[in-house]
This record gives structure tokens, C-alpha cells and sequence, in this order.
């Protein structure tokens, strides 16, 4: 991390092994992760560097992880790192599937339906009981953010799931 560019760049492992990112700055850095209770996984600072260290990796670390600077005065300056953590038996991670979301008609909803494996292809994107999403749906699909449905409507309230090959099977 410095006042240059930012960099941005995709890890990939599989489950079960060991996951190590280093964040270092010109002054006190910290590293953000996707999901709150993996801050304990970050290390205390020694100089302007942090690490951020598991043994053993599971789907839910799959997301984004920016560095950043912890003073403020470079807010605008981070750096990221997107992690793809494979397991055979999960291609997607969600907060939960009993997720409930409430939008205003006509605002934009991101879905976090993150793939866990870059190599994952015909994403499918549809309702709960196998129905093709409805007339109107703008949706597009982002690997590493999920699923963005824009201008929202009332009609659009159902059950989705999210789907994609992964060397051929569906899942």
C-alpha cells in the first residue's frame, strides 16, 4: 500500500489450507475483511505492517479484503485482494439462506452470492422453485460482489437461488 495506484488481485487455495496476507504502508495500516468475525484473524501492527493469518481456510473467508490505512488521512487510498477459498461441496457462499431484504421500489439490491471457485461457469440465477426470474428482472452477476437486481420492484419479492457449473455438474 502506498500513495500510488491501488492494486488489486485474486487469491485462490482450497479449503483446509493456509491463508497469509500482508498489508504495510507508510503509516499504520489494518486490513478490513468481508465478515466482521474474521477480525480477529488480523495481527497486531509491527511497524506500518499487518498480517492476515488462518491455518486452515474455510468458504467463508471467500471475499474481499482491503487495506487500509488506519489514520484517515489516506482514506482514499487502500488496496484489495479478492479470495476464492474452493471446497467440492460449496460453490457459493451466502450470509444465510434465511436472509430476508428490504428495499425501496426502485433502488438497486446486491445479493452476495459469492463464488468460491473463479473456474464455476454458467451462473444461473432464479427463484426457489425453479422459476425463471420475473419479466423485468435487470440482473447482472458479479463473481466477487454477487448478484446486482437494479430498480427493484414489488413484484420481485420471492425466494432465489443462485447456481453454476463447476467441471460440468450443477451446483
Amino acid at each position: 500500500l502506498s500513495s500510488g495506484a491501488p492494486v488489486s488481485t485474486d487469491v485462490i487455495l482450497n479449503s483446509s489450507f493456509p491463508l497469509h496476507l500482508i498489508c504495510e504502508g507508510d503509516g499504520p495500516v489494518t486490513w478490513v475483511p468481508r465478515l466482521a468475525k474474521h477480525k480477529r484473524c488480523i495481527s497486531k501492527q509491527v511497524g506500518n505492517r499487518r498480517s492476515f493469518r488462518v491455518d486452515k481456510a474455510t468458504v467463508d473467508f471467500t471475499g474481499t479484503y482491503k487495506c487500509v490505512y488506519m489514520n484517515g488521512n489516506d482514506s482514499n487510498v487502500s488496496s484489495s485482494v479478492h479470495v476464492f477459498v474452493r471446497d467440492p461441496q460449496v460453490l457459493f457462499v451466502s450470509p444465510s439462506s434465511s436472509l430476508r431484504y428490504v428495499r425501496k421500489e426502485g433502488e438497486d439490491l446486491t445479493l452476495p452470492c459469492l463464488l468460491t471457485d473463479p473456474d464455476a461457469t454458467d451462473f444461473n440465477f432464479r427463484m426457489e422453485n425453479g422459476s425463471a426470474v420475473p419479466y423485468g428482472m435487470n440482473v447482472t452477476f458479479d463473481p466477487r460482489k454477487g448478484v446486482l437486481i437494479r430498480n427493484v420492484q414489488p413484484g420481485f419479492n420471492a425466494d432465489y437461488v443462485c447456481s453454476a457449473r463447476i467441471r460440468g455438474v450443477e451446483k
